[in-house]
């Protein structure tokens, strides 16, 4: 059924009704029409009638053209109004017009009713056409200006120029707000490195050579980090069909490319490690080994793919070791261990392997990963280490046992030649005769401390130098040690001068070390000095620094010999080194005093120095930390007592009640020495034997025994000590270790094993006295 268009017309003469009715089927139009010739009756058929198109007379008896048009207007400005009037007068027309009326007709010339039905008619279609399609075109604008600003994708409109708008999500991936990107064109945001690459797509698209672009690129964010975007191009043209701009999109991939860069690493890490990788399903079979497995096993992955790796099993490994680790690691732990596997072509070799699970999110077990190192050449190496090591420990048992040795052998024959030589010094009247007993006497001291300075730097190589700590006053000591040297200085017409700074310096360290030092630096300065003298002086200096004070003992011995250049002054303090060496060196000695001097100084914690200047002499300096003595501190159990005075005392008391000690050596110029040295301080028994010496402790009682450890053949001294023990009232009795073992933990061996003392030979005559008498004191105490 066709439509019929309905019109609504409103006029009072009926003549002219049917004229217009008369045009409008002469036009061709299939219509419905509806008069009306009241205000009421037109407003109720606009409401009712529905009309599509109005035609009005300009004017009626009780209605007019002009009243119909506003009505309309207010009704529907988009309705089609056409005015039908008998009047020729501009004026109307114009009137008409500017109302709102879409056409007008005469109707003198009621003929152009229909074509100016169909104009109108056409006129409003286009407007409706034009309106539907601005609606469309606004909500189309609308919902791309939505999609545009609200788009996850981040999205730029960049012109030609380089010019940006860009989308919210555009601008949080470059860190710029939409303003700032306005004034910014694209390569002031792209990577130095793409600019080239992005110029060349957009000239593609330019040139049609391509319609879409898809690329990875890179952007430079606002704080200067480089951010990886996954992109798109495409070109924008207008309605002409040229270039307008380009539409580009970016979603933000930095993570992605950060962990694809992670996972590159690591699979680089895993594919190029030096060590086997072995990865397994949970039931053992194996998914994937890199290629140092098939480097150390010479099977390819295709070869051990869906295998267990039982087929490396070399069958040395007991079963239960394998049950042991599948519990482990099936229950969530890893496996630590090491494998003796069997190789493609049948060899041997050792792995040090660690096997764990893999977990997913909810803890199951998804695999297992074992990275295994081959150790076959390191086997191999702790193999010929510990072999090595034996080798060494029995080399240095037999350095040992060998300088135990020596030094019995030498230091023996030592008590006799020094011994006898003090001896005969005091003996001997002739000249020529006292000269030979002095070069014996200097020779055996001579001999004496290169064997004693061999042995200290046995300990100290050997880091076994035990350090025996108390506090002391260094003045005494000092004074008593350069007393010693004070004959030796007047032989060569040297001045020997102490100058102490400070009668109370007091420090916290080994004396006997303390003393080796000193008599070390003494030594030196007599041997190397001709004419003048040597200089000792003590003092000590408080250094202050961060709120804290610390004290030093300051030791400098100076003289005027030789001197030394600059350039050797760190020769002088390695092993075996002189100033003058060679052929042609003019100074005996073994070169170890100095050495072994700083190595004692640094081990009391100090610092050795040495200022000098070739041909006017030297000063060395030592510096000890010190410590400052308050009036309730007391030295009572470190001064010792042997003073010379006290061993007056103890020489004229004990001429009127002689104690009896017992001798047990083997050597028989050890036992004259002795004898000689104790004479008037006690009655001295001999036994050459541990026999001897335990029948002698049985028929009598001894204040003191002096036990030499090697007996030759037989019992030695410490089983015969045993012995001497068991004896009734020898519990308790003093026993010295009188030996020429004088290496490292000797003492505290001999010590450890029963003897109460330790004296090392050969042995000086008032180190004798000084022994028996400090024992005959601390035993009437």
């Amino acid at each position: 059924m066709l439509h019929k268009l309905r019109i609504l017309i409103a006029e009072d003469l009926l003549s002219d009704i049917e004229l217009a009715k008369r045009e409008i089927n002469n036009s061709g139009f299939e219509c419905e029409c509806s008069v009306v010739q009241t205000e009421s009756d037109f407003l109720d058929a606009l409401k009712t009638f529905n009309p599509e198109l109005i035609l009005s007379a300009y004017s009626m008896s009780r209605f007019d053209g002009m009243l119909a048009l506003n009505l309309t207007k207010k009704f529907d400005p988009s309705l089609p109004f056409i005015i039908i009037t008998r009047s020729t007068n501009e004026e109307t027309v114009v009137e008409c017009m500017k109302a709102g009326a879409d056409d007008y007709v005469i109707k003198e010339h009621i003929s152009r009713l229909g074509p100016a039905i169909k104009s109108v008619l056409k006129k409003k279609k286009n407007e409706k056409d034009r309106e539907i399609f601005k609606e469309a075109l606004f909500e189309s604008e609308r919902k791309f200006r939505n999609l545009f600003e609200h788009s996850p994708i981040g999205i730029s409109m960049t012109g030609l120029d380089g010019s940006l708008i860009s989308n919210k999500a555009y601008c949080e991936i470059v860190g710029y707000s939409q303003n700032e990107l306005n004034t910014k064109r694209w390569q002031d945001i792209a990577h130095p490195d793409d600019l080239q690459m992005i110029s060349q797509k957009l000239q593609a698209l330019l040139k049609k050579e391509v319609d879409y672009i898809r690329y990875e690129r890179r952007y430079i964010h606002k704080n200067g980090d480089t951010i990886w975007v996954d992109g798109s191009i495409c070109l924008q043209l207008n309605k002409d069909g040229k270039p307008q701009f380009f539409i580009v999109s970016a979603i933000d991939i930095s993570d992605r490319k950060r962990t694809e860069d992670k996972l590159n690493t690591l699979n680089n890490a895993i594919e190029q490690s030096p060590v086997t990788i072995v990865i397994t399903k949970p039931d053992g079979s194996i998914e994937y080994v890199n290629p140092k497995f098939y480097e150390i096993t010479g099977y390819s992955s295709q070869e051990v793919i869906g295998k267990n790796p039982r087929i490396l099993q070399s069958g040395d490994k007991p079963k239960q070791e394998y049950e042991e680790l599948w519990n482990i690691i099936l229950s969530g732990n890893t496996w630590q261990g090491e494998f003796h596997n069997k190789k493609k072509n049948g060899e041997l070799y050792w792995e040090d392997a660690i096997i764990s699970p893999i977990l997913d999110n909810k803890g199951n077990i998804t695999h297992f990963v074992g990275i295994k190192d081959d150790i076959t050449e390191k086997k191999k190496m702790m193999g010929d280490l510990i072999a090595a090591k034996d080798k060494a420990e029995e080399m240095s048992r037999l350095k040992s046992s060998l300088l135990n040795n020596m030094s019995h052998e030498l230091r023996t024959p030592l008590i006799g030649i020094l011994g006898f030589a003090e001896i005969l010094e005091s003996e001997i009247e002739d000249p020529d005769l006292l000269n030979m007993i002095h070069q014996i006497h200097k020779g055996g001291k001579r001999l004496s401390e290169t064997l004693n300075l061999i042995l200290d730097l046995s300990k100290i190589q050997s880091e076994k130098l035990t350090v025996e700590y108390k506090i002391f006053n260094l003045a005494d000591v000092t004074k008593q040690r350069i007393a010693i040297y004070e004959g030796a200085a007047k032989v060569k017409g040297l001045a020997l001068t102490t100058i102490i700074k400070d009668e109370n310096i007091f420090v916290n360290t080994d004396e006997k070390i303390f003393s080796q030092i000193l008599d070390n630096l003494v030594n030196n300065a007599i041997k190397f000095t001709n004419t003048g003298g040597i200089k000792v002086i003590l003092d000590k200096q408080i250094v202050s620094g961060n709120g804290l004070q610390e004290s030093y003992a300051i030791l400098k011995v100076a003289d005027t010999g030789i001197g030394i250049s600059e350039e050797n002054f760190e020769l002088i303090f390695e092993e075996y080194r002189q100033v003058s060496e060679g052929l042609n060196r003019t100074f005996q000695g073994s070169g170890l005093g100095l050495n072994i001097t700083k190595k004692f100084v640094e081990k009391l914690g100090g610092k050795v120095t040495v200022e000098s200047k070739l041909g006017k002499g030297s000063t060395f300096t030592v510096a000890l930390p010190s410590v400052i003595m308050h009036p309730e501190m007391s030295l009572a159990d470190n001064v010792n007592a042997n003073t010379p005075e006290s061993l007056s005392q103890f020489q004229e008391t004990q001429l009127k009640n002689l104690p009896k000690f017992l001798l047990v050596d083997d050597d028989t110029d050890t036992y004259l020495v002795t004898k000689i040295f104790l004479k008037n301080i006690c009655i001295l028994d001999h036994s050459t034997t541990g026999l001897e010496a335990i029948d002698a402790v049985k028929k009598n009682l001894y204040n003191i025994i002096l036990m030499d450890i090697n007996l030759g053949y037989g019992m030695d001294g410490l089983s015969a000590l045993k012995e001497i023990r068991k004896v009734p009232g020898y519990q308790k009795i003093p026993v010295v270790a009188f030996t020429a073992y004088a290496m490292k933990k000797d003492k505290e061996y001999f010590i450890n094993d029963g003897c109460d003392y330790y004296l090392s030979k050969p042995f000086e005559k008032n180190d004798l006295l000084n022994m028996v008498s400090g024992i005959l004191d601390n035993s009437s105490a």
